[in-house]
């Protein structure tokens, strides 16, 4: 599983969908968005939604995914408040303020729920090797919300394992009804989502940046974010790197060697690998586009 994210505006979306191109030569690849903005559409050129559709184009390996999260959380809200109601209709009718407040209890869940349990159910699948997909490559949103997104798995399941205690003085239905076993579920599923993520044979975080102070600033900040989840970094990614042979281009092509220079000292002994990809105006756009641009990546250390 390779998750690409940065900050806004440095490429991530057209580097997650080189890279997913160039592995879906060999390889079954799901490229799933969770960025809201949904870029992977403008990348290839092609509308997606919810469902993994081809890419025109592309090897027939490379599917697309862009999660609607507001909808698998309506889903899993429906199957919560059902199952919230079969639960309490085997209770004494005293409990009705009971399960009024526990209904409701699924507002309190923590930001982020809706990606987490769409992402949660994919990685699940792919784990499990239904879809038949050997990869998938993650475009998540700008940086605060994808550690966001990363924070959320254990933060939720502790949500979870508090709901299934107050569950437990309903003693009648623990262990038997449709609320317990989806609660459940879903704890191991996010535990099952933890684990993935915190194994570096598993999960590898590249991080998408540009040959500039505040990026390169940045993805120091992004890195140690990520140490303290226990989430690898696989790589970091130097987008947009050249912008011609006139004597402006020439001068910031200087600075943008500086910048990467940097970069490389403060990452000298963390072993990631540094690619370095050109760049183009405007930027590439379709699979053939995209490909030729992914061959012209460089790994510089």
């Amino acid at each position: 599983w390779l998750l690409f994210g940065g900050k806004g505006g440095v490429g991530k979306s057209t580097c997650a969908a080189a890279a997913a191109l160039d592995l879906a030569a060999t390889r079954r690849v799901l490229l799933l968005s969770t960025d809201p903005a949904h870029s992977l559409g403008d990348v290839f050129g092609a509308r997606f939604d919810n469902q993994p559709r081809r890419v025109p184009g592309a090897p027939a390996g490379l599917f697309v995914r862009e999660i609607a999260a507001a909808a698998e959380m309506d889903r899993f809200r429906r199957k919560y408040v059902d199952a919230v109601d079969e639960a309490f209709a085997r209770i004494a009718r005293t409990a009705g303020g009971d399960q009024a407040a526990f209904r409701d209890l699924i507002d309190l869940a923590p930001p982020g729920i809706d990606e987490v349990i769409a992402i949660a159910d994919v990685a699940e699948a792919i784990t499990e090797g239904k879809g038949g997909y050997d990869v998938l490559v993650t475009d998540t949103a700008p940086t605060g919300h994808a550690l966001r997104l990363l924070q959320t798995p254990a933060v939720l399941r502790e949500w979870t394992q508090a709901l299934m205690a107050i569950l437990l003085k309903y003693r009648e239905i623990v262990g038997a009804g449709t609320l317990a076993a989806l609660l459940v579920q879903l704890s191991k599923r996010l535990r099952g989502l933890q684990d993935i993520l915190r194994d570096p044979t598993q999960a590898r975080f590249i991080i998408v940046t540009r040959a500039a102070a505040l990026p390169v600033a940045e993805t120091a900040d992004l890195i140690a974010s990520l140490h303290a989840l226990g989430i690898a970094v696989g790589a970091v990614v130097v987008n947009a790197v050249g912008t011609g042979d006139c004597p402006r281009c020439v001068r910031a092509a200087a600075a943008q060697a500086g910048h990467i220079a940097r970069l490389r000292a403060s990452l000298r002994n963390e072993g990631y690998a540094i690619i370095q990809t050109p760049a183009e105006m405007p930027p590439p756009h379709g699979a053939a586009a995209l490909a030729d641009w992914g061959r012209a990546w460089q790994r510089i250390a």
